[in-house]
């Protein structure tokens, strides 16, 4: 009986191992789903109780979808329709191949997240591989504080890939926009990206393939999209091992802002085209040194195929409210190319003297600059601390009173070449600290110094009619009978073509920002 008894021990002793193997090889990792799973909130008829993995189970609270540690392939989708408040803070990392989607399902409007005046309505902290998209929002309150609509941070984490912000209607953030307050200023915008360090920093974090693409942003107090980083990032200076990579800026629309439109830094060669900023600064509570599109702490970034129009300004003294900049800490070329710009009260672009010390330089061909105005702390419309500034195939027009004016002063050694100045009222200044040739001018003589200068009517198909988006700066082109035609210097790498596309040069080079066909 004993051996017997012993017998049956052995055997439910390995029965209960074997049962043990069985299930560690048997059953996954505990976790509320497996990944590729996709999870439903319905702010009317979601539980929090439900397994949220159909809409007809579908989840509640922002605090039941925030508390899920999203997995690769997974999506966290609200009702289209719905109203949520307080700040969506999801969490989890997808992959290159299986990222993660944050956004909506159903039929109807986008859903809403209302921040309520939090600091943030979104917040994503150290998350990769995700998409966030087709949401409204919004973040008000009584009075301003630092808030944003959108915050993305990364800490101790090393290189973040793979975030995509698309389709967002971003508006009525109530944040800072006083331009004294420098730290919350610079603190809050629409679209915040960022990094922090503080205690215990080992592993500085930096972003790879940054996209903000098709965004609205508008009526908010204060900036519309914000780069920023530390002054770890700002030491990094050539080999930019911890400068943001693959940082696209596109079709995003940008209006009646608190400061800026969209400032880009820490940057390594991005690209900013395709957008629209619209009377940036607008909705300040204290206006100074703000511009429509700009960049700092960036290498070789290009603007290319934006608009910018009515960029404010406050008190000339302290103001700059150009269209475009390139500012402190920039490094290589900074382009300029195939954009529109009308009304701006400080002018059609600046760069600050910290360009040149970093062996920068401006590179401005085939824009269009209509009635921009020179409300800038330098009194001009063109502000270049550089002397390696070069314009070429430009359009500059202006029928107001304001006229139109080079900076001399702070920058010299800049080149214009091609450009067509059309200068029918107000003052003009063209410095001789500049070098001028193969110009059209129009409305004033030209400088003594251009030996290829061409004067009268440029025959533009209907100047001054530009108004909002960039498609009405077709009246800049050339009429057949244009004595610019076949008239400029031609250039041996002009540039992938003219400011509508056509390919260059048809012939010898055409002065203006047309190549006519």
């Amino acid at each position: 009986m004993m051996m017997a008894s012993g017998v049956r021990r052995m055997k439910m002793v390995v029965l209960a191992l074997l049962c043990a193997v069985w299930t560690i090889f048997s059953v996954p990792p505990h976790r509320a789903e497996a990944a590729n799973t996709t999870y439903y909130v319905d702010d009317v008829a979601g539980n929090d109780a439900n397994s949220g993995t159909s809409p007809s189970a579908a989840w509640k609270t922002l605090a039941k979808a925030n508390s899920q540690v999203l997995q690769p392939g997974d999506k966290l989708l609200f009702k289209a329709g719905g109203k949520w408040t307080g700040t969506l803070q999801p969490q989890g990392a997808g992959t290159a191949s299986n990222r993660i989607e944050i956004g909506r399902y159903g039929d109807g409007p986008d859903p809403i997240i209302n921040g309520n005046g939090a600091s943030y309505a979104v917040f994503m902290r150290n998350m990769q591989y995700v998409t966030l998209q087709n949401f409204q929002i919004t973040n008000n309150a009584a009075t301003p504080a630092k808030r944003s609509g959108v915050y993305v941070v990364g800490q101790n984490a090393g290189t973040l890939n793979g975030i995509y912000l698309r389709n967002l209607n971003i508006h009525d953030v109530k944040g800072i926009s006083d331009r004294d307050d420098v730290d919350n200023f610079y603190g809050n915008a629409g679209i915040f990206i960022t990094v922090w360090t503080g205690s215990g920093n080992t592993n500085l974090s930096r972003y790879n393939d940054l996209r903000i693409e098709n965004n609205n942003i508008h009526d908010i107090y204060t900036i519309g999209i914000n780069f920023a980083g530390t002054n770890l990032h700002l030491e990094d200076v050539a080999p930019f091992s911890t400068w943001y990579s693959g940082v696209v800026v596109r079709q995003n629309i940008v209006s009646r802002t608190g400061g800026d439109g969209i400032v880009v830094g820490i940057s390594h060669t991005p690209l900013i085209e395709r957008n629209a900023v619209y009377d940036a600064g607008i909705n300040s509570t204290n206006l100074k040194w703000i511009a429509g599109m700009w960049s700092w702490a960036s290498y070789n970034p290009t603007f290319q195929y934006n608009e910018v129009a009515r960029t404010q300004f406050g008190v000339q003294a302290t103001s700059d409210s150009m269209a475009f900049n390139t500012d402190v800490f920039s490094q290589g070329k900074s382009t300029f190319q195939f954009n529109y710009s009308h009304s701006n009260k400080g002018g059609f672009l600046m760069s600050t003297p910290h360009l040149e010390q970093n062996g920068g330089y401006i590179l401005a061909r085939y824009n269009i600059s209509q009635n921009d105005h020179h409300n800038h702390w330098t009194d001009t419309t063109i502000s270049s601390h550089s002397s390696h500034a070069k314009f070429y195939n430009n359009v500059f027009f202006n029928n107001t009173t304001s006229g139109f004016k080079v900076d001399g002063t702070h920058g010299t050694g800049h080149t214009f070449i091609n450009n067509i100045f059309y200068v029918t009222a107000g003052p003009v200044s063209l410095p001789t600290a500049h070098t001028y040739d193969y110009n059209l001018y129009y409305g004033f003589t030209p400088p003594a110094s251009d030996a290829h200068a061409v004067t009268g009517d440029p025959q533009f198909v209907n100047p001054g009619t530009g108004s909002d988006g960039i498609a009405t700066a077709a009246g800049y082109k050339l009429k057949s009978t244009s004595p610019a035609i076949n008239a400029g210097l031609s250039f041996a790498n002009p540039g992938p073509g003219d400011f509508w596309g056509n390919p260059l040069y048809n012939g010898r080079a055409d002065i203006g920002a047309h190549e006519r066909q």
